[in-house]
């Protein structure tokens, strides 16, 4: 209804201005150059409520048609599931299994929206992103898309990855809560007016970033050439069909990825929240943000992503303005720090943009621990972990050349820098008890919560022993003891002992061919697996390790999960 397209700009332009200080756009050219001779098809992340609304006022603001949207059926309420159906939304359930005529319907109504032309909007990740980094792809609308063009390809697509990105997250209290174990609140039309009072809090900037297209034909030249002679009208499912929706999945949320906006409040979160009691010197503060902003700059994560600001004091100073920091003076130096309640928000900020960093904090803790280190062990080192970061982060280097070229343009920089020097082949970090040390350690801190994850979930498995845990023992194993490691050791950050980040890793285990499973389910693991424990082990630092290794004896924890074949 055009009438309320209308309405709905000037209300939520109202709304807008009252939440926030501006929506940033960046690479709207990349939108345009498709949407004129393409269906597009927006494949935004999800953060929040606002996303699906912010995205068609942007879009309708720039001139062209908003999206349909697909929409959780948990939308649908009185009076509020009217206005946005007639604002574009059509509501979908959770679940298509066990229900054949629902999917076959349901297949057919998105089929017809395709073969008209129409722009059409959902999100990959099935929900919203609780820890604030990109969730697995569910690749159930991503499958029907690609089966109606297959069925009648008139008008080519273009799926155009969006990345949407807040400083303040309306929901990031609710998140917490859940990641902490608390029920999640059903949407209701109560729920929603209480809601209402947001409009008198501040959410600083929204960055919305519009990624480099995937158009789809090239996609599917790329990943299987004879699909033009594919006839998929009778419903059959090909064997090549499932593979590729998945690389097509894998492919998107990387892309979103990549169009990632690094905002003043992503920069200070990840500065802060690696610094002991979220506490750091001001003139430190700025040193480490010229680093990450030198980083951006000379070896970009990739050529969409952007940063909104380039000035650390500025950036220092928007933090303080808007009551993400708060600042100490001091005769010997003013200090920044945060409360609990702040730094729990801005490490769901920090979330977001985290990815942009890993694999120069991965080459800062290989340096740091080991102090000198050659060029081909540290190569050797980063391909080594790279399949684990690369599923936990979707980061989009391909694990060969274009990762062994991007750790170069990276070394590079830290050399620059001045946080490693160089001899020959081999790489020394900055002396210690020095501003350049200091940098190294706290950027090596960007992904160590990884790397104790993986060693905890690894030490764990050997623990036990080959043929003793289910996967999904090992997964609540690991979340229990992650969060007791939490508990005990300051790692205070819910996304730790996410189950969902923990299961991941797990299954890409299989991935890697480390584990396999008996015919009673339960793991199986050679040398292979024992290697990259010790390997793990030396990466992490003597006192991080000997805690993992306190906190996962399994006499400590045994009776949290019985061994799988006494269970059977």
């Amino acid at each position: 209804s055009h009438t309320v397209i209308r309405s709905l700009e000037l209300f939520l332009n109202w709304v807008w201005n009252r939440l926030y200080a501006g929506v940033r756009l960046y690479n709207m050219d990349n939108l345009t150059k498709v949407a004129g001779d393409h269906e597009v098809i927006y494949v935004p992340c999800h953060r929040s409520h606002i996303d699906y609304l912010l995205l068609s006022f942007v879009v309708f603001r720039n001139g062209l048609v908003p999206p349909h949207i697909a929409a959780g059926i948990n939308l649908n309420m009185p009076i509020v599931g009217t206005i946005l159906r007639r604002g574009g939304a059509f509501f979908m359930r959770r679940s298509f299994r066990d229900n054949p005529l629902y999917a076959t319907v349901f297949s057919e109504y998105l089929h017809t929206i395709t073969v008209r032309g129409y722009s059409i909007e959902y999100f990959v990740e099935g929900g919203r992103s609780r820890s604030g980094r990109m969730l697995k792809p569910r690749t159930g609308m991503l499958a029907m898309t690609l089966r109606s063009f297959l069925r009648d390809a008139r008008k080519p697509i273009a799926f155009v990855p969006v990345y949407v990105g807040y400083e303040k997250v309306i929901e990031s209290g609710s998140y917490i809560g859940e990641l902490h174990g608390k029920k999640k609140q059903k949407e209701s039309v109560g729920g929603l007016m209480k809601s209402l009072s947001v409009l008198r809090s501040h959410f600083g900037q929204v960055h919305v970033n519009f990624g480099e297209p995937i158009k789809l034909v090239d996609f599917l030249d790329q990943h299987h050439t004879p699909w033009r002679s594919e006839d998929l009208a009778a419903g059959e499912t090909p064997a090549w069909f499932k593979h590729v929706v998945n690389e097509l999945g894998q492919e998107v949320v990387e892309s979103i990825n990549a169009a990632a906006v690094a905002n003043p409040i992503n920069l200070l979160s990840l500065a802060l929240l690696a610094s002991p009691k979220h506490t750091m010197d001001v003139a430190q503060l700025r040193q480490q943000l010229n680093l990450y902003i030198a980083l951006l700059k000379q070896a970009p994560y990739s050529d969409s992503a952007s940063i909104a600001t380039d000035d650390a004091s500025a950036i220092i100073q928007y933090g303080l303005d808007n009551e993400f920091l708060e600042r100490i003076e001091h005769k010997l130096g003013d200090v920044v720090t945060t409360d609990e309640k702040t730094a729990l928000q801005m490490a769901y900020v920090r979330n977001n943009s985290l990815h942009l960093f890993i694999l120069p904090g991965l080459i800062c803790s290989l340096v740091m621990n080991a102090r000198s280190i050659s060029m081909g062990t540290l190569q050797s080192m980063v391909h080594l972990l790279y399949p684990f970061l690369r599923n936990e982060y979707y980061l989009h280097w391909q694990d060969g050349d274009e990762l062994s070229q991007a750790v170069r343009k990276t070394v590079d920089v830290l050399e620059k820098e001045q946080l490693v020097s160089r001899e020959d082949d081999c790489l020394h970090g900055a002396p210690i008890h020095t501003h350049e040390s200091d940098m190294l350690d706290h950027l090596g801190q960007t992904v160590m919560p990884s790397l104790e994850r993986y060693y905890l979930t690894i030490r764990l498995l050997v623990q036990y022993g080959s043929g003793m845990l289910t996967a999904d023992q090992l997964g609540e194993l690991a979340h229990q003891t992650a969060q007791r490691l939490s508990l005990l050791y300051e790692f205070n950050s819910p996304e730790f002992f996410d189950k969902v980040v923990l299961k991941n890793f797990i299954s890409q285990l299989y991935g890697t061919g480390l584990v396999t499973t008996d015919g009673a389910g339960a793991l199986i693991f050679d040398e292979k697996l024992e290697s990259l424990d010790d390997e793990a082990r030396r990466i992490l630092s003597p006192d991080i390790s000997d805690a993992i290794q306190r906190v996962t004896r399994v006499t400590d924890i045994e009776h949290l999960s019985e061994p799988a074949h006494s269970a059977s």
